[in-house]
């Protein structure tokens, strides 16, 4: 269990920048409060929502041939 001042958020996130590109992903964010109410600490996690099973085809892995996103 956490301690009390301390938050677990889970959350989606989609842009479409000027040029038309669409980037969606999902994650999580550890938050820890200070007794002022202000972020003391921040730590993000980052997944891109096109998930894959390497395994899906047999004992040997099968990667996408695909640049890694930035997050």
């Amino acid at each position: 269990m956490l301690p009390p001042r301390r938050k677990c958020v889970e959350w989606d996130f989609k842009d479409e920048m000027a040029g038309g590109k669409v980037e969606e992903f999902e994650g999580m964010s550890l938050i820890e409060w200070s007794p002022g109410n202000k972020i003391a600490f921040l730590k993000e996690f980052g997944c891109n929502k096109n998930r894959y099973d390497p395994y899906r085809n047999g004992e040997r892995p099968l990667f996408p041939d695909e640049e890694a996103k930035w997050f």
